[in-house]
């Protein structure tokens, strides 16, 4: 589905990474073991998947071909990679948490209420549109 947690990567908006470990705190070489260790043992990317409820959106071959693109990365390159999925957990924890806080508030129906006020919007939107045009 669309909304917050939809989508999920290895590194998901505030979550943690494959087998528990921040990707973002980690040195790209670890980072990198890591990937090496994942692609030689698919029953741990299952695990892995099913371990963590973050990635509860994430195909397995969705899996394989991140693990396949860290793994062709070359030391800048996975340094680049850790330091962008810092700075995304960044921005994406707090509204993650916000969303979760509020969702939990609502009972789990905080993604029906916001499309029932976008569509809400748009109505009104249309309405003056259409109240411009023939006035």
């Amino acid at each position: 589905g669309i909304g917050p947690g939809a989508g999920a990567a290895a590194a998901p908006g505030g979550g943690m990474g494959m087998m528990g470990t921040d990707p973002s705190k980690m040195d790209p070489k670890q980072l990198k073991e890591m990937v090496k260790l994942l692609k030689k043992n698919p029953g741990m990317v299952k695990q892995v998947l099913g371990s963590n409820p973050s990635m509860a959106n994430v195909t397995e071959e969705q899996l394989q071909k991140q693990l396949d693109m860290f793994a062709n990365m070359d030391e800048a390159q996975m340094e680049k990679a850790v330091l962008w999925m810092g700075r995304v957990q960044k921005v994406t924890a707090p509204v993650k948490n916000l969303w979760d806080k509020l969702n939990a508030m609502v009972g789990g129906k905080l993604w029906n209420i916001v499309r029932f006020l976008l569509s809400l919007c748009l109505v009104l939107v249309l309405k003056m549109l259409v109240r411009r045009m023939n006035g």
